[in-house]
């Protein structure tokens, strides 16, 4: 009861689809600029950034807004071809940088919801059967997927170009094909890919 008024909550429990057993790895990397980019050529949620760059401090209703944006980025996503999904581990993503960003960078970091994003695409794809897989994601923007070499020149804002074999993709694209890569392996990070000259520097 609630100022004279009843509310009632009904709970549903949808039953648990099987794992697919076909379909495509897929890998998927993500920020506040660009939303969430596919190895598949999805990208969703790259609106995003206009809205967070209004607000100029946190508040609960910043966060209620990029939440709803957020819920209606993932009902346009296409499951249907997707049998794993590999995304970053972010966890620990902000340990040891203290400093690192500036104040205004931090805040827009802070309205991006990136582990409410990350909830909610698995209750999404538990419910389409998709497997979700988390991934090392040191040197998936600097690292080229084509020639396997490593060089952090390779990226330059958003641009991706190998200084080896000349290869060009917008550098988010070019870490979701890494993602993939490593779920295609069966590794945790690309230092443990076979032939990865990162093992040259690492």
């Amino acid at each position: 009861m609630r100022k004279g008024r009843l509310f009632v909550d009904f709970l549903l429990e949808k039953p648990r689809p099987k794992r697919k057993t076909e379909g495509c790895v897929v890998g998927m990397d993500s920020n506040y600029v660009n939303g969430l980019v596919f190895s598949d050529g999805q990208q969703v949620g790259h609106e995003l950034v206009e809205t967070v760059r209004k607000f100029s401090k946190r508040k609960k209703r910043t966060h209620a807004e990029i939440k709803s944006r957020i819920d209606q980025a993932m009902k346009q996503i296409d499951f249907s071809g997707i049998r794993v999904l590999v995304i970053e581990n972010l966890k620990h993503v902000k340990r040891g940088k203290r400093g690192t960003f500036s104040r205004t960078h931090n805040r827009r970091l802070s309205h991006w919801q990136y582990a409410y994003a990350v909830d909610l695409l698995q209750r999404y794809y538990e419910e389409h059967g998709v497997r979700l897989e988390r991934k090392n994601p040191a040197y998936t923007s600097q690292y080229c997927h084509k020639c396997r070499r490593w060089d952090r020149r390779n990226r330059s804002g958003d641009r991706f170009r190998c200084m080896h074999c000349g290869y060009t993709a917008h550098a988010d694209r070019n870490a979701a094909y890494n993602l993939e890569l490593l779920g295609l392996a069966g590794v945790y990070g690309l230092r443990s890919l076979p032939n990865s000259e990162l093992q040259r520097f690492e």
